[in-house]
């Protein structure tokens, strides 16, 4: 029991909250797109000169809805951060924990892209079948035959 709980405890203090940093430069977002997890913090820089931060519906309706994050007008700040906790996705998840965000004065001309959540793990196909073809002409007397069942018996048994 204690060291279920230590394990536990220990895992619990390894999740750290990451800070993720976009930088705005030639009318551009840099990355264009990131994927975080809850809880981590996005910050845009560099927003001077006329660039902002505001998140749209998608970017074919790009104009800002009130309630939503924004950084204030063009210009107006230099960085702006954000923290996309839980809260922020059980209040304004649209279902896929994709969100879009523009600079309001280039519009779609400058784009960003936040997905929120872990990526999920293409399933790897596994084979299910597998032949194995013996040439009696060429290689087995019986006894050889009995003794390569019985390794594979043996070596099935030792995995299992």
């Amino acid at each position: 029991m204690i060291k279920i709980l230590f394990v536990v405890l220990a895992t619990i203090t390894l999740v750290q909250c990451v800070e993720h940093t976009v930088t705005t430069s030639s009318s551009k977002f840099n990355p264009k797109t990131l994927r975080i997890l809850p809880g981590d913090t996005v910050i845009w820089t560099a927003l001077m000169g006329g660039y902002n931060v505001a998140q749209v519906p998608s970017f074919q309706q790009a104009a800002y809805v009130n309630g939503s994050i924004r950084s204030g007008e063009p210009g107006e700040a230099a960085s702006f951060a954000f923290t996309f906790n839980d809260v922020f996705l059980a209040e304004k998840s649209n279902g896929t924990n994709i969100f879009y965000f523009i600079s309001e004065l280039q519009g779609t001309n400058m784009t960003f892209t936040l997905t929120i959540g872990a990526e999920t793990p293409t399933p790897t196909k596994i084979p299910t079948t597998t032949a194995i073809t013996f040439n009696a002409a060429t290689t087995t007397s019986p006894n050889q035959l009995f003794t390569i069942g019985a390794a594979i018996l043996v070596a099935i048994f030792l995995i299992l």
